[in-house]
């Protein structure tokens, strides 16, 4: 091998097609290439006397990975309680694939895939961010969106109670004062409107009636009240089981919409 110390010129043929593509005096040198592939450098040295030298090298050139994008889509409504679908599916990769969304609901609540869905428990504006990872392993920038979240809609009673020899029950009527009602007037409210609670409405009935006794409390206001209150035993209303008083009126605390009627 030649000596450092003897050479004069460094020629190099970068593309490996036999032409030196450029002769320098210094032993390093720089090279960009235009495209990916595998390269075959060549490397001549010239000594003083002429006595040359030539080596080769496997240079492996990959292409630049493009950053992803990200998009969350929205803006998005719904109800608090309820699941609310998100979509990301238009977020793209321009080469390759994505293969993780990282999903930050904005609430301390994240989500992964496509098209996760999530509950919020209270209404407000949520910002949502999604952040995509794409095959190379480079991540996106984050893209935000925005999720408008409302209260639960409080259903309307429309429906009346008729005690025995009264008139229909309003905002204004007393509700001391125990009045005689049956267990099927009370349940009819639940009968006229095809619930699926009528079982249940049958059991706890005279337990209203005799509290309402007990108590000289009108039981069809008191049970007027839970039904408003529970939204029908489905408690989409305003309290949920554990916090709705035997009367259903004075509920303890804001309640949270969707519980089932695990307790009597």
């Amino acid at each position: 091998p030649l000596s450092e110390d003897t050479v004069i010129t460094y020629a190099w043929d970068w593309d490996g097609d036999g032409s030196y593509d450029e002769t320098i005096e210094e032993a390093t040198a720089t090279h960009i290439f235009d495209a990916a592939g595998v390269y075959e450098v060549a490397l001549k040295v010239t000594a003083f006397d002429n006595v040359e030298a030539i080596d080769t090298v496997t240079v492996t050139i990959n292409d630049i990975n493009e950053i992803p994008t990200a998009n969350p889509g929205g803006p998005y409504t719904g109800i608090a309680g309820e699941e609310i679908a998100f979509d990301g599916s238009a977020s793209s990769d321009s080469d390759g694939q994505i293969i993780e969304y990282i999903w930050d609901f904005g609430d301390g609540s994240t989500g992964s895939g496509a098209s996760p869905t999530h509950a919020y428990t209270e209404a407000g504006e949520y910002t949502v961010t999604l952040t995509v990872k794409d095959d190379g392993g480079s991540l996106s920038s984050e893209v935000t969106t925005t999720v408008t979240v409302e209260e639960v809609a409080k259903e309307e009673i429309t429906e009346k109670i008729y005690p025995v020899n009264t008139s229909p029950i309003t905002n204004s009527t007393s509700v001391i004062g125990y009045t005689e009602v049956t267990v099927d007037q009370l349940v009819k409210i639940f009968e006229n409107r095809n619930s699926t609670k009528v079982d249940w409405a049958k059991r706890i009935a005279p337990i209203y009636i005799e509290y309402g006794k007990l108590f000289n409390i009108r039981a069809d206001i008191a049970w007027a009240m839970m039904c408003h209150e529970t939204g029908f035993l489905e408690y989409t209303g305003d309290v949920s089981p554990d916090q709705n008083n035997f009367v259903g009126m004075g509920a303890t605390g804001d309640g949270v919409p969707g519980n089932s009627f695990a307790t009597e």
